[in-house]
Order: C-alpha cells, then sequence, then structure tokens
C-alpha cells in the first residue's frame, strides 16, 4: 500500500510500518535492552518484546545455552548453527570467488551474487534482483524514501 508511513531508522536506514518497531530497533543501536525475562531466576534483558518472548518460550526448560553469550536455543542444531556466529574467523568459504563468512547461510545468501537467478521482483515496476536487499534497497526509489542526503544542498 503506497498510502502507508513508513518509519525509517535515521541511523542505518532500516523502514518500519510503525513507530513502536522502530523504537524498539533503536534499543539496539543505544544498547539498551529494556525487556526483562518473565523468570525470576533467569534475568536476562532484550532489546524487544519479540525477542524477550522468544526467549520465553524456551527459558527454563531443558533446552541448550551458548557457554560464550548465554542464548537459549531451542534444540541442539539450533545451537550449533549459532556457534558459526562466535567464530573468531570466517569459515565459510565461497568455492566461486573465495569470500569467507561467519556462517553457511551468510554465505548461501552471498552465493546469490554469483548466479543469474533473479527470484525477487519488485511488485510496482517488475524488475528483478539477485538479493532481497537488492529490492529493498530498490525499493525506495518508489517511496521517495533518501537515507543520505548532501548537508550542503539537501538532495538525495
Amino acid at each position: 500500500d503506497q498510502n502507508r508511513q513508513l518509519h525509517t531508522c535515521e541511523i542505518c536506514s532500516m523502514e518500519f510500518l510503525n513507530a513502536k518497531n522502530l523504537d524498539a530497533h533503536m534499543n539496539k543501536h543505544n544498547g539498551i535492552k529494556p525487556y526483562r525475562c518473565k523468570n525470576e531466576s533467569c534475568g536476562m534483558h532484550f532489546y524487544g518484546k519479540l525477542e524477550m518472548y522468544a526467549h520465553g518460550r524456551v527459558c527454563g526448560k531443558d533446552k541448550p545455552i551458548c557457554q560464550l553469550c548465554g542464548r537459549q536455543l531451542s534444540s541442539e542444531v539450533t545451537l550449533r548453527a549459532h556457534m558459526e556466529t562466535h567464530a573468531a574467523e570466517p569459515t565459510a568459504e565461497c568455492e566461486t570467488c573465495g569470500k569467507k563468512f561467519k556462517t553457511k547461510k551468510l554465505l548461501k545468501t552471498h552465493q546469490a551474487v554469483h548466479s543469474d537467478e533473479r527470484k525477487f521482483s519488485c511488485d510496482e515496476c517488475g524488475k528483478a534482483y539477485k538479493t532481497l536487499y537488492a529490492l529493498k534497497v530498490h525499493r525506495r526509489n518508489h517511496m521517495e524514501v533518501k537515507p543520505f542526503s548532501c548537508t550542503v544542498c539537501g538532495k538525495g
């Protein structure tokens, strides 16, 4: 819907459908974790309510906990995938260009740049992109959102 007002983060240009989501996002930039786990014996804090509720579904249950950051995960499989984010050096290497990534998921996202497949298309003009991020950047053209502007003339 073109008439919908988007709320844009002035720091990273992420867009949100409502001000409440933007406020929760700003907590991350400001390092504020105002939401505390309801479990008295836990005491973990979170940037937003969604994170707190997701944690609450597993908190106190017999679920694996990351020994590096204290995050409780839903299974051993998700714990192993999560542990990749703590790797000191990127280990997942792109076979095409040799670029390395900390997680297999990031590698898979990157590999789209080597493909001719453009599976993310703009519903407004039909232009297609290899990555969701590229499509999101393109969609700013239709919304006239200019995340960066000249400090002298104001043009974006």
